[in-house]
């Protein structure tokens, strides 16, 4: 069966991650890692695997991660408010990611239409 890749802006996980992304591997695989610093020392690992509609996402603190989750079935990842909401089809669930005051993930009803 096919599938449809990622749809995602870069200039919004920049602007949400205040960071340049690192590739993994070379760029036109469209495997890409963010990893940012919030408050608290919190760290947040965002990685994505773009034609394999795959992200994980995982909080790190000091020396242990206290989250981590793959997140399969992706097709599209915006901006959600403060936040930013990883689309999944056949779930009932997104999750989202907010980054004020300090990183956290919840998941929200399923409110992508791509």
């Amino acid at each position: 069966m096919y599938k449809h890749h990622i749809k995602y802006d870069e200039h919004e996980l920049l602007e949400f991650f205040k960071e340049l992304p690192i590739f993994i591997g070379l760029e036109e695989a469209q495997e890409f890692t963010y990893s940012s610093k919030g408050g608290n020392d919190v760290r947040i690992i965002f990685s994505a695997s773009v034609y394999e509609n795959r992200c994980k996402i995982g909080l790190y603190l000091h020396e242990g991660w206290i989250f981590e989750t793959t997140i399969e079935n992706v097709n599209a990842i915006r901006t959600h408010g403060d936040g930013l909401r990883i689309c999944q089809s056949g779930h009932p669930n997104d999750y989202v990611i907010y980054n004020k005051p300090n990183f956290f993930i919840v998941t929200t009803d399923n409110e992508c239409i791509t």
